[in-house]
């Protein structure tokens, strides 16, 4: 069972590992053509400003933040007497926050707002950095993955925080901060990176 499990987790990394050195050959030049007619679209659909605000509170006070995220799963471990998860919490999320410096440099992509003066950023709060891959994204679903498996959830707690993360994704587009591809990939980062946090750390014996 052990080694089998083993197996399942090279096979995991070994598969994410191909699509991201396929992601770094590709660079944004694909992006460019698969993204912005899908932003463009999706940044129109039912835009009103109700929604606007709530995906803007969405995107700034919840777990995607980057002020937010790490006050909300502090006190929820403090709450639950998880003073060390705390601790591995810190370590994981400055780890990612590392990896989003690298890529957003070495990719460089300009934001949706910026390449197109026709669509202004509609949230409360202008980004700054690059745009690939999403930040938010990035911290939402990695917030979710630690939250979900750290303290072992169960059904709706869990489908609640991954329909948070899912919600803070969609903000980043509809707002226009990000292009589709940019929240995609940052999910999936977060996801990876919890995923392998948890791994090498050996969170779920603690």
């Amino acid at each position: 069972m052990r080694r089998k499990k083993i197996q399942e987790h090279h096979l995991f990394y070994a598969t994410a590992c191909f699509l991201l050195l396929i992601l770094a050959l590709l660079k944004p030049v694909f992006l460019l053509t698969i993204d912005k007619n899908m932003a463009k679209q999706f940044y129109n659909f039912l835009r009103n400003p109700f929604i606007s605000l709530f995906l803007s509170f969405i995107t700034n006070y919840t777990i995607g933040s980057l002020f937010f995220a790490p006050l909300i799963v502090t006190i929820i471990l403090f709450l639950r007497v998880k003073i060390k998860g705390i601790i591995y919490f810190f370590i994981g999320f400055g780890s990612l926050a590392v990896i989003r410096y690298l890529l957003q440099s070495f990719f460089g992509r300009q934001r949706p707002f910026v390449i197109n003066q026709n669509t202004p950023y509609l949230g409360q709060i202008s980004p700054y950095g690059s745009s690939f891959p999403s930040f938010h994204a990035m911290t939402a679903f990695f917030v979710a993955y630690f939250l979900v498996e750290y303290l072992r959830l169960k059904h709706l707690p869990t489908f609640f925080l991954y329909l948070l993360a899912f919600l803070v994704a969609v903000s980043r587009v509809y707002l226009g901060a990000h292009f589709p591809a940019d929240v995609l990939v940052g999910a999936f980062i977060g996801l990876l990176w919890g995923h392998l946090f948890f791994h090498l750390s050996n969170l779920r014996l603690k």
